[in-house]
């Protein structure tokens, strides 16, 4: 593992962004009080901190090794997936996507994936600033939109500037210059993404 709650307890009192990250995963891995009674609905504490696990996929260790510096990279384009076996659909629609930012991007792209087996078409050698991590989905019992696993591929690929891609996304020349834009909105003293509105959706 390269992401927990462990992990990321102790190192609560390191960097800024890593106190940052404590705060917002704090409610998911510990008890806190003050805080009203769950719902029927609501996930229990020890599957709930299972959510914030990931680790390095088959194969993909050198390109972390090479890429994250004390657990965290500067700047990098994440995206999450689901189930993608070898072959189907959203495994070469991923693979055009991880293409495109090694064709127009100098940035690492981060995916997390949240199946069982990495797809070969995602070649650590072919794409060497490609980091793979995989995450656990949420418990079969009570249903999550897919979507929220947007939100958890943010906190685990611990990227300080990031940008986030949809598997049916690609990159083109001159994507590089957002990195600056999202740095000016953003920051370590002001750490909140730049959202896009769904009038009238629940994401």
């Amino acid at each position: 593992k390269v992401v927990s709650c462990d992990i990321l307890l102790a190192a609560k009192d390191g960097e800024l962004w890593d106190q940052k990250l404590w705060k917002a995963v704090e409610g998911i891995c510990t008890k806190m009080p003050n805080i009203p009674k769950h719902g029927k609905g609501t996930l229990q504490q020890e599957p709930l901190r299972l959510m914030v696990d990931a680790w390095i996929s088959k194969g993909f260790e050198e390109n972390y090794a090479n890429l994250y510096e004390n657990g965290w990279l500067e700047e990098a384009f994440v995206n999450f997936i689901g189930p993608a076996p070898s072959g189907t659909k959203w495994a070469k629609i991923n693979e055009q996507l991880i293409r495109s930012v090694h064709l127009f991007s100098s940035r690492p792209v981060v995916v997390v994936h949240f199946g069982m087996a990495t797809p070969s078409e995602w070649d650590p050698s072919q794409y060497p600033r490609l980091v793979v991590l995989h995450a656990a989905p949420f418990p079969p019992e009570f249903f999550r939109r897919f979507d929220l696993n947007k939100y958890r591929s943010f906190l685990v690929a611990r990227v300080k500037t990031g940008i986030q891609l949809d598997s049916d996304q690609f990159v083109a020349p001159g994507v590089d210059e957002l990195f600056q834009l999202a740095k000016r909105e953003g920051s370590e003293t002001y750490p909140l993404p730049i959202l896009p509105v769904h009038f009238m959706r629940n994401e």
